[in-house]
Order: C-alpha cells, then structure tokens, then sequence
C-alpha cells in the first residue's frame, strides 16, 4: 500500500512543479482512467484529497506551472484534462472535507464561460454531477452558478445543456431549499429569454434543416419544461404570486400573438396547480353511464373539449371537460327532464 500511494505523491509533485510539457500533457491525459479504479487508490484518500486541492486552487486562481507560455489552444486542453481529473475524484467524495468540496464546485462554477464553449459544457456536467455527490456545497453556491448561466443561455452550443442541468436541480428539492422567491425569478428568466431567442431566430432565419428543427423544438420543450418543474418547486403559498408575472413573460414570449400548444398547456398547468397540489396519477371514474349511450357531442370551449353523453334509457348524464393537463368527470341524474342532481364527480 506505501508503493502505490507514491504514484499520487509523485504526481502532485510534477502539477507543481514541471515544466516538460510533453511530460505533462501525456500524465494529466491518462490520469482520469487511472484515478477511476477507486479499489486501487483505496488507501490513498489523503493523498487524493491533497492533488483535488491543487488542482482545483489551480484552476481557480490560474496558476497552472508554465501557463503563460502556452497558447490558447493548450491552456484549454490541459483545463479540460484537469478539470476531467477533478470530475473523476468527485467519485471520492466520501473522504473530502468539506473545504475542499466546496473549492471543488467553485472550481467548476468559476471556469464557465473562461475559455470555450467546450469548457463550459464540460463544468455544467461536472456540476450536475456535484449535485448528487455533493449537494450541501452545490446549494450554497447554486444562485451563483444560475447567475453565470444566464449570461450563456443564448449560445446555440450550450442552451440544450445549460436547460437539462436546469430541470436536472430542479427536481433535487434538497438544492434549493433555501432559494428566495428573487433566485426563483433568475430561473424562469433564463427560460423566457431562450424562448424570446427562438422566437427571433426563427424570425431572422426561416428556414431551418429537418436536425436543427428538431433540435429547435426539444430546446423549446426543454425550457418549458424548466419553467414547469421550478414552478411546482415553489411552496404553494407562494405560487399565486407569481401567476401574473409568468403569463406576461409568456405573451412577450410569443411576441403578444396566440399562444402556442406549448404555452397553452404551461397556462393550464398554472390553472390547476396554483391553489392545489393534486396527484397527476389517473382516477378511476367513480360513476359511468348506465346502459348504451343515446346522445354524444363534443364543444370546444376555450382551451378545454367538454363532452356530453346521455343515457335515455336511465336518465343519467356523463359530462366530461378535457384540457391539457388533466380530466374532470361528472355524472348526474335527470329527473323528469327538469331537475338534476349530482351523483358523482370523476377524476383528475
């Protein structure tokens, strides 16, 4: 066990001190497989915890050795290569101290945006990683993190990844726990200002190829689906608050014309769950109609189909009212023709 903790020993004295750069690349390009095999550094926490700070104060403060004589094509490689090192010993997170776990997210948050688009994908995995290694220092630093975020929303290369790493928090209730109704702002900010930027360049462009289409709409799903998720992460004291603002942005969305079927399905979805957290599991009906059906017609009204179906034979009466997001059924009892009462209510 003493000869194999020498190997991380000896790499923490090359990351600070070589300047071989060969030597370098090729030790930091490999390194990630190595560290990996956690069952064969098992007895070298110590020692990896101490190459996570290096490198991560590294990164941070850019004082990699030699790096004001690389150009810029080799500084974000030997970034790229350091930071997939430092994503592989998140994996170790069961022995870093918590100083360090939080020099680990920073690292990441810090590096977005630094050098490339390529670079700033990369810390959003890293970081959607931490949030489910290392949740309590990704908390502290998550409106920060949104923050930055919101300046790359717009950027065709990194809107589908900056979007999943949204809906990806936001279903991690424990992360933004202590999120002000400000931060929750952020968020659905930076939804609404992909959409608007869709918006406009569907207009500049027209045209669009068949891949990039499709990719057009499953951002457009996604940043719906962000505004969804964070919406129901609200404490429901808190959501009729934000009704009003929500579907102002929306209108400015789609540049004040008819809702889409994307908008329209988000306005039901504020209708149903604004006062009430109910199930979206489908109910059983609690009552059917008796017998064969004798009278069947649909009406759209509004965004919803209401269907009424009528038994002749018994008197009952099944109306059914559908809209995006749920199904409510009721079923009454005429009584000679004139009166009727409420015999049961279907499901949500």
């Amino acid at each position: 066990m003493k000869e194999i903790s020498q190997w991380p020993e000896a790499i923490i004295a090359i990351c600070e001190t070589t300047n071989d750069w060969k030597f370098y690349y090729h030790l930091i390009e490999h390194l990630p497989d190595q560290l990996a095999n956690k069952s064969f550094f098992a007895a070298c926490s110590a020692v990896i915890i101490r190459l996570c700070a290096l490198l991560s104060q590294q990164l941070i403060k850019s004082e990699i050795p030699d790096w004001k004589s690389y150009d810029m094509a080799k500084r974000v490689e030997v970034t790229l290569r350091l930071q997939k090192i430092l994503t592989v010993i998140i994996g170790y997170h069961d022995n870093i101290p918590k100083t360090q776990s939080d020099d680990l997210v920073r690292c990441f948050q810090v590096n977005m945006g630094r050098h490339s688009t390529v670079l700033t994908k990369s810390c959003i995995h890293a970081l959607m990683v931490c949030c489910h290694e290392l949740p309590n220092s990704t908390a502290r630093r998550l409106s920060a993190i949104v923050q930055n975020l919101s300046h790359h929303i717009t950027n065709p290369s990194l809107s589908v990844h900056i979007l999943e790493f949204l809906v990806g928090v936001g279903r991690i209730p424990s992360i933004h726990v202590d999120f002000t109704g400000d931060e929750f702002s952020i968020v659905f900010q930076v939804a609404f200002k992909y959409l608007q930027h869709s918006q406009s360049v569907v207009r500049e462009r027209g045209f669009q190829s068949e891949s990039a289409a499709r990719l057009s709409k499953y951002i457009v799903y996604l940043a719906y689906e962000t505004l969804t998720v964070w919406f129901l992460a609200l404490k429901l004291q808190l959501r009729p608050g934000y009704v009003g603002w929500l579907v102002r942005q929306l209108a400015l969305a789609n540049d004040d014309r008819e809702l889409d079927d994307h908008a329209t399905v988000f306005v039901d979805m504020l209708e149903r769950f604004t006062y009430a957290d109910s199930p979206l599991q489908k109910y059983p009906d609690s009552g059917e109609t008796v017998g064969q059906v004798t009278y069947k017609k649909d009406w759209v009204v509004g965004r919803a189909v209401i269907t009424i179906e009528t038994v002749g034979e018994d008197g009952h009466v099944k109306v059914t009212r559908r809209k995006s997001v749920h199904t409510r059924s009721f079923c009454f009892l005429l009584i000679k023709g004139e009166y009727a009462c409420n015999v049961c209510s279907g499901r949500d």
